[in-house]
């Protein structure tokens, strides 16, 4: 069972709302969220890890013809620093079995305290053989989607070296875990005519595939994710009200009082 939801509020989204409780980096009113629409497809069922790599074959293929793609990865977790892991950075297989074109490849080491460091680099892939995509960089649950209409006048390295600057411990928050700060990432990443893409677990059964759009291109992607679904799967999409966003928030907000509390 596939539910395709869609909302104009990006608050609608759980980690948005807990992120900007914790960090205060915008309010709910402001230009950066009534820019935004939100998509989310939840896939359920016991075939839904196969349903969700042909789902995302199909529209990464699609998704290919128009914009440019980055794979913006990260190390889950902070490592302590050695010159081998430095050498190596986060692509050393891709470049050392040639699978890549390391012009479309930058990568920074960003230090957490004198001993531990993050790794993190960005990938563009609409270049790319389809089969290197799907078979060596989509399992790879931490990393986020970026994509931009193409345009004649962008040199594509340029791109990366510019977006690699947005990347830092504001962004990738060091926990136990890595985390993404999902208002950063949208104010830093998220401009016209592009997209931001995300997919997991939810912690259950349920894979989640989750897309930030800048309105210019937002029904050019809805249009996207609906025909990339496989034919034989049954579709429940949900449009979500200004109402039902509200509720989600003051439950959220419950949520995050009780934590802090």
């Amino acid at each position: 069972m596939i539910t395709l939801k869609k909302s104009n509020n990006i608050f609608y989204n759980k980690k948005v709302i807990l992120h900007y409780f914790f960090t205060d980096e915008f309010d709910s009113d402001n230009q950066l969220n009534s820019a935004i629409d939100w998509f989310e497809m939840r896939i359920t069922g016991s075939d839904n890890e196969e349903v969700f790599h042909g789902f995302l074959e199909n529209f990464i293929s699609d998704l290919k013809n128009d914009f440019f793609i980055d794979f913006i990865s990260y190390e889950r977790s902070a490592q302590l620093k050695n010159r081998i892991r430095t050498y190596a950075k986060c692509y050393h297989d891709l470049r050392k079995e040639h699978l890549i074109n390391e012009k479309y490849m930058v990568e920074k080491e960003i230090d957490t305290n004198e001993n531990y460091s993050i790794f993190s680099g960005i990938l563009q892939v609409d270049e790319v053989d389809n089969e290197i995509i799907f078979e060596k960089l989509l399992d790879n649950y931490n990393q986020i989607i970026h994509a931009e209409v193409k345009g004649e006048d962008q040199e594509k390295p340029h791109r990366l070296e510019d977006m690699l600057d947005n990347i830092d411990l504001e962004l990738l928050r060091n926990n136990k875990l890595v985390e993404v700060n999902y208002p950063i990432l949208l104010e830093r990443f998220l401009k016209k005519n592009s997209v931001i893409i995300s997919y997991m677990y939810d912690g259950g059964d349920d894979l989640i595939f989750t897309a930030y759009s800048d309105k210019s291109v937002s029904n050019q992607l809805e249009k996207l994710i609906v025909n990339s679904i496989p034919e034989d799967q049954k579709v429940n999409r949900i449009i979500a009200t200004s109402d039902e966003v509200d509720k989600l928030v003051e439950s959220y907000f419950n949520d995050w009082r009780k934590v802090k509390n």
